[in-house]
């Protein structure tokens, strides 16, 4: 048995539960049937409203597995405003997955997102918008998350397992699916959002107390149940109350706060 973290083990547990791709495909042919096994998804999205991770892991992992796709990757926005970056993603180099971002309006999903379209390619380069690199080959999809008017993510599903292009009924599908989990997904990251505010000092941007005690105890039975050790180090910073106490001054009069790495001149 692998070591792994408690949100791991449920994002292991929840894709085991997911049905084997043979059944999950068959399951989008025919009109009553797409309709249950649509419910039946929105449903499982529903459970996982505050854990953004495993809500990413199963949206990429039921669209591969009812498209019978080789590439999946859902976009997800970030705090910076018109740009989204990879929250989960399948087929894809690890290396590529990390540094992947959508700005609105630059390529090929980037464009398709801001004008909220939905895009079937059948064959990319002959009758799709792609002209990079990124879908010379193969039928892809792209479909826009929306949560009212605001653009949440994005998802992009590439190579069908048994080549040729993927059929209206899966962009259908996936359509479908991308309204229902708009939602979860908002709300997930507001959860997320707020989760934040509660473990992240909001004047230095750094973890508080409350986020190092509750990931102390995590490893430390870690530890007991593997037989490592744990070792923690502490780093104490010469003069940072006149730093804090600058940042709160400026916060204040709302200018931009100082660079925390760096003393203020009356203090260096």
């Amino acid at each position: 048995l692998t070591p792994c973290y408690p949100d791991e083990f449920w994002q292991r547990i929840a894709r085991a539960a997911l049905p084997s791709p043979e059944l999950a495909a068959s399951q989008l042919r025919g009109g009553e049937a797409r309709l249950v096994a649509l419910y039946a998804d929105t449903q499982r999205l529903n459970r996982f409203t505050n854990d953004l991770d495993t809500l990413a892991d199963q949206i990429v992992e039921i669209v591969r597995a009812r498209l019978g796709a080789n590439r999946v990757s859902l976009f997800l926005k970030t705090k910076e405003s018109g740009r989204m970056r990879v929250a989960e993603a399948t087929g894809l180099d690890p290396s590529i997955q990390d540094a992947a971002v959508v700005e609105l309006g630059r390529g090929v999903a980037g464009e398709l997102a801001e004008r909220r379209e939905v895009v079937h390619v059948r064959q990319a380069g002959d009758d799709g918008p792609a002209s990079g690199n990124e879908y010379e080959d193969g039928s892809y999809i792209i479909v826009p998350l929306l949560h009212g008017t605001e653009v949440v993510g994005v998802i992009c599903v590439t190579d069908r397992y048994e080549g040729g292009p993927f059929p209206d009924e899966d962009v259908e599908y996936v359509q479908a699916l991308a309204e229902s989990a708009a939602m979860v997904v908002q709300n997930a990251l507001q959860y997320r959002a707020a989760e934040q505010l509660t473990l992240v000092d909001e004047l230095t941007g750094l973890y508080n107390r409350r986020f190092f005690e509750r990931n102390l105890q995590m490893e430390v039975q870690r530890a007991k149940r593997y037989g490592h050790d744990v070792t923690v180090a502490m780093i104490d910073i010469d003069h940072f109350k006149p730093i804090k106490d600058d940042e709160a001054d400026q916060s204040g009069a709302g200018r931009a706060p100082r660079d925390p790495h760096v003393l203020p001149p009356h203090h260096r």
